[in-house]
């Protein structure tokens, strides 16, 4: 295989989609996440260090967060989000913690995000 220039590199689809059931919001309920970009990790991750940087765990604020990794996972079929990370907060967080939580927990895993690793992140 030869190396890939700019312009190919930039056309390259590499997000993949998952469904996730959510069985909280009702019989055969389901959305699609996909994997995050880069600047959407960055976000995220840049979120996550700002909730933790008093080092006292007791007083972590992290309020938002998983609203968060929703808004910048959940999507179409097709890979495009249904959320604005800039609106739509403060509705997703009057929702359900068990069904974000099941929507976040996949999404971490999907996109090798596991709570450890975040923990990581924090500490470095």
């Amino acid at each position: 295989m030869s190396s890939l220039n700019k312009n190919q590199i930039f056309q390259i689809k590499d997000s993949q989609v998952e469904k996730v059931d959510v069985p909280e919001w009702g019989e055969g309920a389901y959305v699609y996440i996909r994997q995050m970009s880069a600047g959407a990790r960055d976000r995220f991750e840049t979120a996550a260090l700002r909730s933790r940087l008093n080092d006292d765990p007791s007083k972590a604020d992290t309020k938002g967060l998983r609203s968060l990794m929703v808004m910048l996972t959940v999507c179409d079929e097709h890979g495009v989000l249904l959320f604005d990370h800039r609106k739509d907060g403060a509705e997703l967080e009057k929702k359900s913690a068990t069904a974000l939580d099941r929507i976040v927990q996949r999404a971490q895993d999907f996109n090798g995000m596991s709570p450890q690793s975040v923990e990581q992140e924090v500490k470095n």
